[in-house]
């Protein structure tokens, strides 16, 4: 009696689908970076920039190592307001009896999310929404062409 060869079960063919989590190969070559990858990377050179400018900073006011270490922490967490945190952080350390300080302030400002807002509104050119000074609260507004002539 001869043994009977199945043939090999054929599998399924799905060219455009991957295995769950699986990368895309670019033809001929090594794995494709996902975009996960990607921001990964950003991340760690705007780390790396944060911690090299206050590196600076703390050099140059001699800040202690752990006082550097919470703000770098901070202004991790901040990376779209990074480069106005650093110019108002730097001009508040400008002339500073007490940087260590200063710098704790701005640390309890940057948890609360109030860093930077007084010092940016007061550099404002213009003199923004609020009540004008001399007015009075009472009086009528001024109207509209509209209101006026319609």
């Amino acid at each position: 009696s001869s043994a009977r060869v199945s043939a090999p079960q054929r599998l399924p063919h799905h060219s455009s689908r991957r295995p769950p989590g699986a990368r895309p190969r670019l033809p001929g070559g090594p794995v494709a970076p996902t975009l996960a990858a990607m921001a990964d990377d950003i991340l760690a050179m705007v780390a790396a920039m944060v911690d090299e400018e206050l590196g600076q900073v703390a050099e140059q006011h001699g800040l202690s190592k752990e006082l550097t270490e919470d703000l770098s922490a901070q202004m991790k967490k901040r990376t779209g307001t990074f480069e106005e945190d650093v110019k108002t952080l730097r001009g508040l350390l400008e002339g500073a009896a007490k940087p260590e300080e200063v710098v704790r302030n701005a640390i309890v400002k940057m948890k609360a999310g109030t860093f930077g807002d007084s010092e940016r509104r007061d550099r404002s050119r213009s003199p923004g929404r609020g009540r004008r000074r001399g007015t009075q609260r009472n009086e009528p507004r001024p109207q509209t062409l509209l209101e006026r002539f319609g």
